[in-house]
């Protein structure tokens, strides 16, 4: 709920934008981020554990599982391997790398330590203590604070509109991560959790 995944998201799309905007940001509007926001753009992979529903859909075979595994690495190698769909950047989005196995960790590292050219790897990591030193080694480390709890409070009242004493209970509730807070906010997803505590 700090809103990593969803940075790493704009990143990679900014990335991979054609005409991004003067700050950097990707431009909501040309090919590539109907693509991207339509979630098939071709230089795009995003790696993460396979779900229950995405195991369903795979059929023959295709397991769910908390980790990301050696395959899912393996199968990283065909695509780097190839030319880009339109010239431009090739993207790797593992998230969340700390769900990479030792087995598929070492995978990574091969595919890794020689990259091609335009291609970028964003790995996103709650606990980066849980990543092999040889896979952090070759990353360049970026921090991304939080809100402070007046900026989060702010946030869930605008955009629940919550008075002050609610937004601040659903903060304390989720550990002060906004946009977990901002789910339990939710009347069924609240109705969950009181009922769990």
């Amino acid at each position: 709920g700090s809103g990593r995944s969803n940075a790493a998201r704009a990143f990679a799309a900014a990335l991979l934008c054609e005409t991004p905007t003067a700050e950097g940001r990707a431009c909501g509007h040309c090919l590539a981020c109907g693509w991207f926001a339509q979630g098939n753009h071709p230089d795009l992979r995003r790696v993460s554990p396979i779900d229950e529903e995405t195991a369903e859909r795979s059929g023959a075979g295709v397991k769910a599982s908390k980790d990301i595994r050696i395959q899912q690495i393996r199968e990283l190698a065909g695509f780097v391997g190839v030319g880009t769909h339109r010239g431009g950047r090739r993207i790797v989005l593992l998230d969340p790398a700390d769900a990479l196995n030792l087995e598929s960790a070492n995978a990574l590292l091969k595919t890794l330590e020689e990259p091609t050219p335009s291609t970028h790897f964003i790995v996103v990591a709650r606990r980066r203590q849980t990543l092999p030193a040889t896979i952090v080694s070759r990353c360049v480390r970026v921090d991304v604070a939080g809100p402070t709890p007046e900026q989060a409070l702010a946030w869930l009242r605008r955009t629940r509109s919550l008075d002050a004493e609610g937004a601040e209970l659903w903060l304390a509730a989720a550990g002060g991560s906004p946009l977990r807070a901002w789910s339990l906010a939710d009347d069924e997803q609240g109705a969950v959790h009181r009922k769990t505590l």
